[in-house]
């Protein structure tokens, strides 16, 4: 990958490690923890902590690397393809296996240092395009791993392949290979600009006009009274989000009080919001309060 601007991506690496983001990722600390916090519980916190620890987030939250590799072949164990990934032949299923892929290139991602642009912009890898070719079967039992790679960037444009090998005739076996799975990936910072990070330039690349803010759009619109943004009932979200800071905050001691800052928290969680959607909110608010 001499084509890739590496210079660009040690100085991420090396901002990421002394704390820093990216500027247009500025927000507050306490106030992502709060999302965070808000996305674990609908999510099921114990499935989103089992989801992180077999996609290696927490290795390198615990040992993150000072570089990017990307030459480096991660190993994935299977370990063994369970009755819940086969069909009623005992084959394993594609639907199983392009979701395992998944977990194999978050490990990649994790081990090899692509990870720190993810948490540098603050965005995560969004796949473009999957590709699958299937030249043997696994069955229900068999050993398998996982060998995933980088193997191709162009632009912003960055190919994994997950490529599954069957251990039946051991790790050494260089044709046991069943499955090859390659995911086109690139890192999107702006969706409303089409801003994504360049590889090759190594800074972010594109910067189409900006469209109009959901809130605008909809002002403008004929249409009459309406809950949905963006067309998805997602106001529930929105409002639940308010409702536990400003809640939280209420059941704290008052010593405790003093130390948060919960106008700034509240602020950062109203930039999600609309007008009508902050009505919505402190209406509950309101109504929870004189009760």
């Amino acid at each position: 990958f001499a084509h890739v601007d590496r210079e660009a991506l040690q100085r991420i690496v090396d901002a990421r490690l002394a704390g820093a983001e990216a500027p247009q990722a500025a927000r507050s600390l306490l106030a992502e923890a709060a999302r965070g916090v808000v996305y674990m519980a609908r999510r099921g916190l114990f499935h989103y902590l089992r989801i992180q620890w077999r996609d290696g987030l927490f290795r390198f939250l615990l040992d993150a690397p000072t570089a990017v590799d990307l030459e480096r072949v991660v190993v994935v164990p299977g370990p063994r393809v369970a009755f819940a990934q086969t069909d009623y032949n005992r084959h394993f299923t594609v639907r199983e296996i392009v979701r395992d892929s998944e977990r194999g290139f978050y490990n990649l991602v994790h081990a090899s240092g692509l990870a720190h642009l993810e948490h540098y912009f603050r965005v995560m890898f969004f796949a473009s395009r999957l590709e699958a070719r299937f030249d043997a079967e696994l069955l229900e039992g068999e050993a398998y791993e996982m060998r995933c790679r980088v193997a191709e960037i162009t632009g912003p444009l960055v190919d994994v392949e997950v490529a599954f090998h069957s251990l039946r005739g051991g790790r050494d076996d260089k044709d046991a290979a069943a499955f090859r799975v390659v995911w086109r990936l690139m890192l999107v910072v702006d969706p409303r600009r089409k801003r994504m990070y360049d590889f090759e330039r190594g800074e972010l690349t594109g910067g189409a006009a900006a469209v109009a803010p959901p809130a605008v759009a909809r002002r403008a619109s004929s249409r009459g009274w309406t809950v949905t943004r963006r067309g998805r009932y997602v106001t529930s979200a929105s409002v639940a989000l308010v409702l536990v800071l400003v809640g939280a905050y209420a059941l704290v001691p008052v010593g405790v009080r003093l130390v948060l800052p919960l106008p700034e928290m509240v602020a950062d969680a109203l930039a999600d919001l609309s007008p009508r959607e902050a009505v919505v909110a402190f209406a509950f608010l309101g109504v929870w309060l004189r009760t």
